[in-house]
């Protein structure tokens, strides 16, 4: 059974779980936006789905923060909480150093090997100007440290956790000229795991993710309509 994009549900564990997956991908990946109104019986038809699965959907994602569900008004893309992205940022720099103590100098060859091959990818999304097959691979590269820790149930927790700092940084991926940059921070804080330093690799991985925290005041001001601030 496949969607309208020719997506096979079947690859998931129910339809529900596909829904979910794929409305939540939209959000992240800013094909839904902040604000916009979405409904059961509109989404139901682009997925190719009965409209149970979809309100199934609607009450995780609200539960995520990410839709609003209000009465008499419909569901709507809940905006980004300032608030909860840098809670976001907090948490996945504290978890992301500890990762890496564990592994630095450990990593299996497979390992190894994985993450050379994200950070091709991600020079190839550079190459066609692709945010979204970058972003897969960012996620791909800072989940590999997790999966060599043995911390993989850590590491979807902390995705259920960071939703709103995903959105941010989904949000600065829409200006191609950082990639070159992220790049670069992603093979020296590979290179300093691979060859055992610690103290280098957990640096440059805080100096990493806390960019965020500067290009938040510029998003702020560019798309101030999709942000609230829950200081």
């Amino acid at each position: 059974m496949k969607n309208n994009t020719g997506e096979d549900i079947n690859a998931y564990s129910s339809v529900g779980e596909y829904v979910y997956a794929e409305i939540r991908r939209q959000i992240i990946n800013w094909q839904l936006k902040p604000g916009q109104r979405i409904s059961e019986a509109e989404m139901s038809k682009v997925l190719n789905v009965s409209r149970t699965p979809v309100r199934e959907g609607f009450i995780r994602l609200k539960n995520e923060g990410l839709v609003e569900i209000l009465a008499q008004r419909g569901t709507i893309i809940s905006k980004i909480d300032i608030k909860n992205v840098k809670e976001g940022v907090f948490m996945r720099r504290c978890l992301e150093r500890e990762v890496i103590r564990e592994i630095a100098g450990n990593m299996s060859e497979d390992g190894i090997k994985k993450g050379r091959k994200y950070l091709l990818r991600q020079e190839e999304a550079l190459i066609y100007m692709d945010y979204i097959k970058f972003h897969e691979y960012d996620r791909l590269f800072h989940k590999l440290f997790f999966e060599e820790a043995d911390k993989i149930h850590t590491w979807k927790i902390l995705q259920l956790a960071d939703t709103q700092y995903d959105r941010v940084r989904m949000l600065t991926l829409l200006d191609f000229n950082k990639f070159n940059m992220l790049i670069e921070d992603h093979k020296a804080i590979f290179n300093a795991i691979i060859e055992g330093n610690f103290e280098e690799a957990s640096r440059d991985m805080s100096i990493h993710i806390d960019l965020v925290y500067k290009e938040l005041e510029l998003l702020k001001k560019e798309y101030a309509d999709y942000f609230i601030d829950g200081q």
